[in-house]
């Protein structure tokens, strides 16, 4: 119930930062979709612009390629969308952000256990000091 609430209120804001959310917390689009997430609500990293592909499905790309990408007719750019601020120099931070672009390419081959695995390895060797 509580998760609802907050979702609702995130959506209902427009635009929202949230500041300090752990790399763990966020997921890529498609997996974000895959877990029942509507390709308009899709959070994207700070930085990155929501974009809603000709197929229904949702993309987070930088700002001058959403503009490229819809000039090219390749989907629609969603306003007011609800963004995540995170750690950047977080290794499983930048593995996220490379999930993505392979994603966004259609070259994703990596599947949601490995990098949950992978974010998971980088947790615990930041907490043990490696």
């Amino acid at each position: 119930m509580q998760k609802t609430i907050l979702l609702l209120a995130i959506i209902l804001a427009g635009t929202i930062s949230l500041a300090g959310v752990s790399a763990d917390a966020f997921k890529p689009p498609r997996q974000q979709m895959d877990a029942g997430v509507p390709a308009e609500e899709v959070i994207c990293m700070t930085g990155y612009q929501l974009m809603v592909k000709n197929d229904g499905s949702a993309a987070c790309v930088l700002p001058d390629t959403a503009e490229r990408l819809f000039s090219a007719g390749w989907g629609e750019i969603i306003e007011g969308g609800v963004t995540m601020d995170v750690d950047t120099n977080d290794d499983a931070v930048k593995d996220l952000e490379e999930q993505m672009q392979l994603e966004d390419e259609g070259q994703a081959d990596e599947s949601e256990e490995k990098v949950e695995k992978k974010i998971s390895l980088s947790e615990s060797m930041d907490m043990s000091g490696g």
